[in-house]
């Protein structure tokens, strides 16, 4: 089994503490490991702590602060299992990228299963986000015609997410329930996936609650010929398009699900009683700047955050913004440009 982690977004929404050569999921949030970090300790367990197994899919620019933060040495991972891109264009094509880099470098079958994840969410507790995730290790070992992405039950309406629908309630681990006598919980698994929602806007997101639909946490797992498969067919491709990476347009992963759900080949595995975060929405970032001493990245300005009523300000230290009388606003002062729109419009912007 191989891995895949995405650390290939800049986190255009924390800039200035963000930038091409120190992606958001270098730095360290929610502890003292970075982010990248917290995925390999939940992920590489999966693989018997082989760090051969593990590829990270990054940007040119942030090569050498990868290096220099050590994280390949801690985790025994080669260098030349770094894939570099010259910049962000979508999940799907850096998936298709990693994933024939695995085939065509590598030499690694396409029956090989392989786990791709991101590298900016946060999971807790770990042993029972690492309980779940080998749950998912197991079908995909023995299931290899699957495809099966990681939910999680909606803890609310969010337009910013993506959300599946399958009737969990009725489906049971592999048809039989599973239950861990020490950590008390069920982890379903082989959930069908009948329907599929692209951040639906937050009257639908509303609706969906209410019903068997899902949180997509953007973790897929199949064979790396299913992958490869789907993708191709998605993308139009057949050789590697990094040396015209940037005449390419961005396609994310959602772009290829609709045709996997086609099939009847994608099956959800949620996993329930764990918290989870991302920085992939404004609600995350607004608890993230709450708390200013989590991250001091080095070079970087103290970042403050205040909140009035529904308004967040995500501003450097020695300058003070007010707002009365309004709602639903950000903004963003990085000291010689201020941003300022609501968090749907930034939400489309960024």
């Amino acid at each position: 089994m191989y891995i895949i982690i995405l650390a290939d977004g800049v986190g255009p929404k924390l800039w200035p503490v963000t930038s091409e050569t120190l992606p958001k999921s270098f730095l360290p949030v929610y502890s003292e490991a970075s982010l990248l970090e917290e995925t390999l300790l939940r992920l590489t367990p999966l693989v018997d702590n082989d760090g051969d197994r593990c590829l990270i899919v990054t940007l040119d620019t942030a090569i050498e602060s990868l290096i220099n933060q050590t994280t390949l040495d801690i985790f025994n991972i080669p260098k030349t299992n770094v894939l570099s891109i010259p910049s962000h264009k979508g999940s799907a094509r850096s998936i298709w990228e990693a994933v024939r880099f695995l085939i065509d470098v590598k030499g690694a079958s396409l029956e090989e299963p392989v786990l791709v994840s991101p590298s900016d969410q946060f999971m807790w507790p770990k042993e029972l986000a690492l309980f779940h995730l080998f749950n998912v290790s197991s079908r995909l070992l023995t299931n290899p015609d699957e495809c099966v992405s990681v939910c999680l039950t909606p803890g609310g309406p969010s337009p910013g997410m993506n959300y599946f629908y399958g009737d969990w309630q009725q489906v049971a681990t592999m048809n039989a329930p599973y239950e861990d006598p020490i950590l008390g919980t069920v982890s379903t698994l082989g959930v069908p996936i009948e329907g599929y929602q692209v951040m639906p806007d937050l009257e639908s997101a509303q609706d969906l609650v209410i019903n068997n639909w899902m949180w997509d946490l953007d973790t897929y797992g199949g064979s790396l010929g299913l992958f490869d498969r789907y993708l191709t067919n998605a993308l139009e491709i057949s050789i590697s398009q990094i040396p015209r990476w940037e005449t390419l347009d961005p396609v994310p992963f959602s772009f290829v699900i609709p045709a996997i759900i086609k099939d009847r080949k994608m099956y959800c595995a949620l996993i329930p009683k764990i918290a989870w975060s991302t920085l992939d929405n404004w609600v995350s970032i607004k608890h993230l700047l709450y708390d200013s001493g989590l991250f001091q990245p080095a070079g970087q300005p103290e970042v403050h955050s205040i909140e009035a009523e529904r308004n967040l300000i995500f501003k450097p230290p020695g300058k003070t913004v007010a707002l009365y009388g309004i709602s639903d606003l950000i903004v963003i002062d990085t000291g010689d440009k201020l941003l300022i729109g609501t968090p749907e419009g930034l939400h489309e912007y960024f």
